[in-house]
């Protein structure tokens, strides 16, 4: 079963990969798949945000029963499914959940369209860093800038400008 699913999966991914080659070798490019995320540890991910969905088991042919090609496991119906892509972790992959646009202060998130992520206005960013909490599968980094050399400083000689981020797309 598990065999199977990674077998689909990754078709389903060499397929994406030869269409984009196709589509840049049209244009009379070459193709350069984007460089991967790096892996998110089980520590990092916020369960709570996904313990409270229940897992679909997919029925399966008794062992008796597999004497043909008939498929051994039976799938999940259209609402299990829906309800299973939803139990996705994505780890760190962004699904414009909107956590990060509802929970900024500031109103720095920008929505840019579905499928099209977000971008985050530094004007209005303060690096308080609550859209980074907010994000259930650490789709934001968030890197402390060096010291400035110049610029406002606080009563304590703390440098006033934000932590510089990253959206991940």
């Amino acid at each position: 079963m598990v065999g199977g699913a990674r077998t689909m999966t990754t078709a389903i991914g060499m397929g994406k990969h030869g269409a984009r080659a196709i589509d840049a070798y049209l244009d009379g490019a070459r193709y350069e798949a984007p460089p991967k995320h790096p892996p998110i540890s089980f520590q990092m991910l916020d369960l709570p945000v996904y313990l409270e969905s229940i897992r679909h088991a997919q029925q399966e042919l008794p062992l008796a029963a597999r004497a043909s090609f008939a498929e051994v496991v039976q799938g999940l119906s259209q609402d299990e499914g829906q309800a299973e892509a939803g139990r996705c972790l994505s780890c760190g992959n962004c699904f414009e959940c909107d956590n990060c646009f509802a929970a900024c202060p500031e109103q720095a998130i920008v929505r840019l369209g579905r499928g099209r992520g977000y971008r985050v206005d530094r004007d209005l960013c303060t690096g308080c860093g609550i859209c980074f909490e907010q994000c259930p599968c650490h789709a934001i980094e968030m890197k402390a800038e060096s010291q400035p050399t110049s610029g406002p400083l606080g009563t304590i000689g703390e440098p006033l400008a934000p932590h510089s981020f990253r959206v991940r797309v």
